[in-house]
């Protein structure tokens, strides 16, 4: 199994777990990895922002295990490789039409911080997401990336530094 498996399923449209993202696809890339991660967002980012509203904002802790194991990473190394792979797909997407990271860095694991008290307390670049979409739908033309470098460098030894943030004391990205 891989990710391009993952990719085989969201664009179904059929089957227990079809998500039928095919017809949302751009008619110039979809294929299966047209559907997943940074293809998918770099193929969809020239379509973004006909209007402000119209972006994508990922959200994330950089460590997540439910992500992990639902994305085909495996074995001893599969949370340092997944942090990793976020952090690179970060750095390739940085930058892009209507393409924003929230990215926080949790040494604990933790999924689904829309639905918990982390909403209101947990920061990424000085911001709780609670306030970093509030401000998105205030002023959707003025959304910055709050990513963090944190300690998982130190932490998970084989994590690498996320490559495209610049130096700043406080280990944060503000866009």
């Amino acid at each position: 199994m891989s990710v391009l498996t993952f990719g085989s399923l969201v664009i179904a449209n059929s089957g227990t777990f079809a998500w039928n993202v095919g017809p949302m696809l751009p008619s110039y890339c979809n294929e299966p990895a047209c559907a997943v991660g940074p293809n998918l967002q770099t193929v969809n980012s020239v379509r973004l922002k006909a209007v402000p509203e119209q972006q994508i904002l990922n959200i994330s802790n950089q460590v997540d295990d439910a992500q992990v194991s639902t994305t085909f990473f495996t074995g001893p190394t599969a949370t340092v490789d997944w942090i990793n792979k976020l952090r690179t797909a970060y750095c390739a997407t940085k930058g892009l039409n209507g393409i924003h990271y929230w990215l926080a860095a949790r040494t604990a694991s933790y999924h689904t911080i829309l639905q918990s008290a982390m909403y209101n307390t947990q920061l990424a670049g000085g911001i709780t997401v609670r306030d970093w979409l509030g401000d998105a739908v205030v002023n959707p033309d003025g959304v910055t990336d709050r990513v963090d470098e944190g300690t998982l460098v130190t932490d998970y030894p084989g994590v690498n530094p996320i490559a495209c943030l610049p130096g700043s004391p406080s280990g944060a990205f503000l866009d």
